[in-house]
């Protein structure tokens, strides 16, 4: 069970040798209203200065996260679209001098069986893509992606013939009736769907996840895992913060998330992940 951490007292040792720092976004380092405020990014760029690696892990499109370190004016690792997605360098892959460190878009079979779940339970679709959202119509789906992914509208297309690299990531939108009548299809077709707190169940690839993507990311800086902590609120950041070497967790993450952190931090809408990477910056500043 996660211990609260004091940020007035001494801080764990641990928390203070780490050389990389895994962030969920939503839920974690932006607030209630999907946005990361100025002083968490002023925190970010300040851990980033004392050699910390920063790395955020999302389940948004990869344009609608990297504004994160171009405010930051840093570089850095960044995991988009539940990890089916994760570059080494913004700045490298932005200028086209390095492609995706890990790419794991979905397969035929599974892709074609996602479009047949769709029309067979007249549910709404939308398709994560290397750069953009795709979207057969518009839709209160499409409108709750755009809010989600920083305003990104989604790209009104036909989805059958999406190229194979923009198919990395489906969003099925189904309100709490309609989730209650196709729960059991759904479970039965998609083992490994999750469904977000807006409405939106989420299907990738089974290989993929943030943890694939992080040890990826991880090996290609040469930061040993037990030397990464992390920060994640939901469900689906477990099967990354179980293997991180410092979990951490805000104090309105569920109580899966809490149960297996090391450390609790406050809240995501009052700014706790800053608070922390400031305090941790602090001391080595210190040094």
């Amino acid at each position: 069970m996660a211990i609260h951490v004091d940020l007035e007292a001494e801080l764990p040792a641990d928390l203070l040798t780490i050389d990389a720092l895994a962030l969920d976004l939503d839920g974690t380092l932006a607030r209630n209203d999907k946005h990361v405020s100025d002083a968490t990014i002023a925190a970010l760029a300040r851990l980033h200065a004392t050699g910390v690696a920063i790395i955020v892990a999302t389940g948004r499109v990869y344009p609608a996260t990297v504004g994160i370190y171009e405010r930051a004016n840093i570089d850095g690792p960044l995991i988009a679209a539940s990890g089916a997605m994760a570059v080494a360098s913004v700045r490298e892959y932005a200028h086209g001098a390095a492609g995706a460190a890990s790419y794991e878009p979905m397969d035929d079979a599974l892709y074609a069986r996602i479009l047949d779940f769709c029309r067979t339970h007249d549910l709404q679709l939308v398709i994560f893509g290397r750069d953009h959202l795709f979207a057969k119509e518009d839709g209160e789906a499409v409108r709750v992606l755009a809010e989600r992914n920083e305003g990104e509208q989604p790209i009104v297309a036909d989805l059958e013939a999406l190229p194979h690299e923009d198919r990395l990531k489906a969003a099925l939108f189904a309100n709490d009736a309609e989730y209650e009548r196709i729960r059991a299809d759904l479970a039965a077709e998609f083992p490994n769907a999750a469904r977000s707190y807006d409405g939106t169940i989420e299907v990738t690839s089974p290989a993929t996840d943030k943890w694939v993507a992080l040890r990826t990311i991880l090996e290609g800086l040469g930061v040993p895992v037990a030397r990464t902590a992390g920060i994640g609120d939901s469900a689906n950041d477990l099967p990354w913060l179980r293997e991180v070497g410092v979990a951490i967790c805000p104090s309105n993450s569920v109580a899966a998330v809490k149960e297996i952190s090391a450390y609790e931090i406050g809240s995501n809408d009052e700014d706790a992940v800053a608070a922390l990477c400031n305090r941790i910056a602090e001391v080595r500043e210190g040094r």
